[in-house]
């Protein structure tokens, strides 16, 4: 089963061609790595396929019911967001998926028969939809896994965003 379709995409930037007639599929379970020099196109690539951005010429087709997760390099950062809050944006829509099946599972002990067929429909529509995500334990995996990397030595998660005199974003060495 093909998750991406990518048919004779090309595009430019400022005057300049940055992608000619690329086409391409990935198949479930495949993987694809970006690499290339500096201002070379990856993340007008990613911006394209992520339906950020139009191509000039081509289509990018997600066949079925595929979520991506996608955290900019350029993604708006505030004072105060620690790096948990920034990657977990990626994933935004399944969380607030997931927050509302659990809160439908707290009303459903105090619900009507007829409000809890209601909810009962919808939480398996819910559940359907973080399923064809690839599920709420597969984003959950990947989030772990970032994790335990970012928490692994110096790093940690918990660090919060700071601003900079000279206006660039970091986070705290706390």
């Amino acid at each position: 089963m093909s998750y991406l379709n990518v048919t004779n995409v090309s595009h430019s930037f400022g005057g300049r061609q940055i992608l000619e007639n690329v086409s391409f599929k990935l198949l479930r379970g495949e993987h694809v790595g970006l690499v290339g020099a500096n201002g070379e196109g990856k993340s007008t690539f990613l911006n394209i396929v992520t339906g950020h951005v139009l191509p000039d010429e081509g289509k990018v087709e997600w066949p079925g019911k595929v979520s991506v997760g996608y955290l900019d390099q350029q993604s708006t950062l505030e004072k105060g967001m620690t790096i948990r809050e920034v990657l977990r944006t990626a994933f935004k829509d399944m969380y607030e998926m997931e927050a509302q099946m659990l809160e439908l599972y707290e009303k459903m002990g105090d619900a009507s028969p007829e409000e809890l067929d209601k909810m009962m429909n919808t939480v398996g529509e819910i559940q359907s939809e973080l399923q064809h995500c690839g599920s709420s334990e597969h984003f959950r995996t990947g989030y772990r896994s970032t994790e335990q990397q970012f928490n692994s030595g110096k790093n940690s998660l918990r660090k919060e965003m700071i601003l900079c005199t000279n206006g660039r974003k970091k986070f705290s060495n706390a």
